[in-house]
């Protein structure tokens, strides 16, 4: 009889109990959202109105969004929007060694790296571009240009270095070199006709607070570089093997896969499947996530997806709502975090936003309007775990 009764009251109280969580949770919810929407309005209202601010933080979901250190334009932000460490606006950073790496500042565009306190460590004469990616073992990887003679014009091509602490060469691929295996896997472009006439791209870049203008036949646009770490199929397939490197040739919507040990391209994706990619990484589960940036005559929106590379289907997908409000048609990068949200930097919209796996943004930075209703441009966002910056 006692044990009956004991039974009873501990099972009304669990009902009590869950009643009282289920409650809780509709009313956290609730408060929440009108929380959310409050916080966002108020803070994009201050973001157009304030130039004065570098940049405006407007949502953070504290359960929800993964803590740490957010690296934007040579800055590193805490979850609140707070400067904590500003550099003369430095591409990478090396959370370890507390290092930055940048260019100088002119037209050569070579390479510097300086410590925590702007102390410059050393210089080299290679003109870097785009993005700068951390490799093992302390070393680095960037992207550079190089001018050849190629059916009778001048075009650039990209050659990929990796450097180990003290800026030493320990390893170089050219497309230029690379060429016809690279062309096997694209189609013909306009610049593979020697008597065709092409007007020579010309791009606008600022250089220091110098505006330059620069005029070039490009090839491949070469925009992003990783080291492939360890995954799921590194053991089972040599394509995948750590230490491989995954890289993004964004004008030809190609990306592939090198054989460090051979130099030779054993995987590809990308044509008549992705337009204008960049930022792929291989993922510690063996899929393969990237920016598709898009354009504005095939497709005026840009999307994140994830695909295993054994069979090159899309396992998860990322569009704005609607699809239109997501779009950068240049750059962009994208992030997977620990707790597998996706950290996305849409650069032309000068946004930065992260989302769970069920497509719920739950934390939103972006720089402030100054002109023509168009927010300043971000190259790519990177977010530390709060660990690495703290100890």
């Amino acid at each position: 009889m006692i044990l009956k009764k004991v039974i009873n009251n501990a099972l009304m109280i669990t009902i009590f109990l869950s009643i009282g969580l289920i409650g809780f949770q509709i009313l956290y919810s609730f408060n929440f959202s009108s929380d959310y929407t409050d916080l966002k309005e108020n803070r994009l209202s201050n973001c157009q109105n304030n130039s004065n601010e570098s940049y405006c933080w407007i949502f953070y979901n504290r359960i929800k969004a993964f803590e740490g250190y957010t690296f934007i334009g040579g800055t590193l932000y805490n979850m609140d929007g707070k400067d904590i460490h500003n550099t003369l606006g430095a591409t990478l950073f090396d959370p370890i060694n507390k290092m930055f790496l940048d260019r100088t500042n002119d037209e050569n565009n070579y390479l510097i790296k300086y410590d925590w306190d702007e102390n410059i460590i050393w210089e080299k004469n290679i003109p870097t571009y785009r993005e700068m990616a951390m490799g093992q073992n302390n070393t680095y990887y960037v992207i550079s240009r190089e001018p050849k003679q190629y059916m009778n014009r001048s075009v650039v091509f990209n050659v990929f270095y990796q450097l180990d602490e003290n800026g030493n060469t320990l390893y170089n691929w050219s497309t230029f070199l690379y060429l016809d295996k690279i062309q096997k896997f694209h189609d013909t472009l306009l610049l593979d006709d020697p008597n065709r006439e092409i007007v020579v791209l010309n791009r606008t870049f600022w250089i220091g607070s110098k505006k330059r203008q620069m005029g070039f036949h490009e090839y491949y646009d070469a925009n992003s570089i990783q080291e492939i770490p360890s995954n799921k199929w590194s053991n089972t397939d040599r394509k995948f093997q750590k230490g491989n490197l995954l890289v993004s040739l964004n004008a030809v919507n190609l990306i592939v896969i090198i054989d460090k040990n051979s130099s030779q391209i054993v995987w590809y994706y990308g044509p008549g499947n992705i337009i204008n990619p960049g930022s792929p990484k291989m993922l510690k589960n063996g899929n393969i996530i990237l920016f598709d940036n898009g354009n504005d005559e095939l497709r005026p929106y840009s999307r994140i997806i994830e695909l295993n590379p054994t069979n090159k289907q899309i396992v998860w997908e990322y569009v704005g709502n609607p699809k239109e409000s997501f779009y950068s048609n240049i750059r962009g990068t994208v992030q997977r975090l620990p707790n597998n949200n996706t950290l996305i930097t849409s650069s032309a919209q000068g946004y930065v936003f992260e989302v769970t796996s069920l497509k719920e943004i739950v934390w939103e930075f972006r720089k402030p309007i100054i002109e023509d209703d168009h927010r300043t441009y971000i190259s790519r966002a990177i977010r530390y775990p709060v660990n690495q910056i703290d100890e």
